[in-house]
């Protein structure tokens, strides 16, 4: 029997779709399909928000600090966490290029208008 090939997002590594939550067929990923150019900034910063909120409870926690051998342990909800919020920002980044905005480019005023 053949082995089934796993359908990923053309273009997207399959090693980063592999972490968004659902992976190709997930929720995220239907989500970001559907956004605009605000919904992804907005949806990027979040998964920022995220990103610097894991890493500072990783600094904090004494128990991974102190327990040097049951680092990967105590640390795989967190790496799993920054991979998950790294390969949707990966996501976003890779869908907005499709669409040819610009993330880093800010709106000024009351400028709306798309990128």
């Amino acid at each position: 029997m053949a082995k089934k090939k796993k359908l990923g997002i053309p273009g997207f590594p399959d090693k980063l779709t592999d972490k968004l939550p659902g992976g190709a067929d997930g929720p995220f990923v239907s989500d970001v399909n559907s956004m605009d150019l605000e919904a992804l900034r907005t949806t990027a910063l979040e998964c920022e928000d995220i990103i610097d909120e894991t890493e500072q409870d990783m600094s904090e926690d004494a128990a991974l600090a102190q327990a040097k051998e049951d680092v990967k342990a105590l640390s795989g909800a967190y790496r799993d966490t920054l991979g998950c919020q790294k390969a949707k920002i990966k996501y976003i980044l890779f869908t907005a290029k499709q669409r040819g905005y610009n993330l880093k480019k800010k709106t000024v005023g009351n400028d709306t208008s798309q990128d």
